[in-house]
């Protein structure tokens, strides 16, 4: 249940004892561009964390950008949690989610906090990220997506989702959903997703991940087939981006992603996708163009 929220009550909140993720877009628009994907480890850190932030096109502008940080923590919003400092500037959570269990360190639950940084990213770069790390609890790396507009690119549909999910070693498997607007259409379609704890301990090549139903191991370019997420990407943190299209059919009204995980313990708390929108033919898609955000209030 996707709850906004102010520091305040997020420290008040009970903990969730299930996974959360609804595959509603907190994010939706209609536009001329894309959107870029970027993060970081904060675990055990002495100094903050960098974001390198690249991929915006020349001439492009932000038009929205998301933080996500996340915690093994006993309670959703402990000790400062819920607050940062994102290149300099102090940043509290929007929202945050919960669910247990945690990624097999010994807390209650996985944390998640969200926040709009849209004024702070002003382009490709450096950011740093302060106040992430092992604050009652373990950091577990952070995620920002950054969606922009190109004059002269396609017309796309660009979504951002939220919510938290966590494996245990059984072979469990977690299905996170993906709704889209518009159907797909065909084309490239645009996925991103981060994964929280990846190690390289599994020498049986248990972990899997897919896409639609079909084995997308080697999903985003990484090359380690059977062990998606390794902490490759930094320490204990993982972030897929890349072109899903192979494993997606044209009309297709959204995207499954699925984690299995035998001897490992991943988390997903971010993702994004987007797709070319053939031109408007109703008014109703007209009025979507408009969109900046829609945000799930419930």
């Amino acid at each position: 249940m996707k709850t906004v929220l102010g520091i305040a009550v997020l420290a008040g909140l009970a903990m969730s004892a299930s996974a959360q993720w609804s595959g509603v877009p907190f994010y939706h628009s209609v536009h001329n561009g894309d959107f870029v994907a970027a993060g970081a480890s904060t675990r055990s850190l002495a100094g903050d964390a960098t974001i390198g932030l690249s991929g915006l096109p020349a001439g492009a502008t932000v038009k929205a950008a998301y933080l996500n940080w996340n915690y093994l923590t006993d309670s959703l919003g402990a000790g400062n949690q819920a607050n940062v400092v994102f290149n300099g500037n102090a940043v509290s959570a929007n929202w945050g989610l919960s669910a247990s269990p945690d990624l097999c360190w010994g807390f209650g639950l996985t944390a998640a906090y969200y926040a709009d940084v849209t004024s702070l990213v002003t382009g490709n770069g450096a950011y740093t990220l302060g106040g992430a790390s092992d604050d009652n609890g373990l950091g577990e790396g952070a995620t920002l997506m950054v969606v922009y507009d190109l004059a002269g690119d396609p017309l796309r549909e660009v979504n951002l989702y939220d919510g938290v999910v966590s494996t245990d070693t059984s072979g469990q498997i977690i299905n996170m959903p993906h709704n889209f607007v518009n159907n797909y259409m065909g084309g490239r379609l645009h996925f991103a997703i981060n994964a929280l704890d990846g190690q390289t301990f599994d020498p049986n090549g248990d972990e899997n991940f897919y896409i639609n139903g079909l084995n997308a191991d080697t999903y985003g370019g990484s090359g380690f087939l059977n062990n998606p997420f390794g902490g490759f990407s930094d320490n204990l943190y993982d972030l897929k981006d890349g072109d899903a299209q192979a494993y997606a059919l044209v009309n297709d009204p959204g995207l499954l992603a699925t984690t299995q995980i035998w001897n490992d313990c991943i988390g997903h708390t971010m993702s994004g996708i987007s797709f070319v929108i053939p031109a408007p033919s109703s008014a109703a898609l007209l009025g979507l163009a408009g969109l900046v955000a829609v945000r799930r209030r419930r």
